[in-house]
């Protein structure tokens, strides 16, 4: 509110904003599909035993049906033996809720990070808006502690 409203014929997007909206949505993005692929591919060390598949498999998973020999091993309370390509459908319940908490949390970190379009953080202080970073704390809290405060 400190600033001049901007001339009229002034662009709302600018090149420096263009650009930051660029590299936001290319690591959004990134992390967001990448946490995805991370479940399926590479966590093996999850508490729900599920098996882990190729890359290849996973980007052609719509072809799934023509695949000879493909089976997926149970996990949870997902029964795979009659329909095994129901594992990129129905199974994928777990890596699209880590896919939505990466890019939430990842969104309230930008919220953090858009206090000022021209300054850093440092000099706006990261307590200048105390309530938004009792929600990112907050909402943290809340997809962490489910893992480390259960009986």
């Amino acid at each position: 509110m400190k600033k001049k409203p901007r001339a009229h014929n002034e662009p709302l997007i600018n090149n420096w904003t263009l650009v930051r909206f660029m590299v936001i949505g290319g690591y959004v993005g990134v992390a967001t599909v990448g946490i995805f692929v991370y479940w399926y591919c590479f966590y093996d060390w999850a508490e729900d035993q599920h098996q882990l598949i190729t890359l290849h498999q996973l980007r052609s998973w719509t072809k799934c049906e023509a695949w000879t020999g493909f089976k997926v091993a149970n996990y949870g309370a997902l029964d795979f033996q009659k329909d095994p390509c129901s594992y990129f459908t129905y199974g994928k319940t777990k890596a699209s809720t880590l896919s939505l908490s990466v890019l939430v949390l990842i969104e309230m970190l930008n919220a953090v990070n858009a206090l000022s379009e021209d300054s850093s953080i440092l000099k706006v202080g990261l307590f200048s808006n105390p309530l938004l970073i009792l929600a990112c704390i907050s909402y943290a809290y809340l997809i962490i502690a489910p893992y480390y405060c259960t009986p």
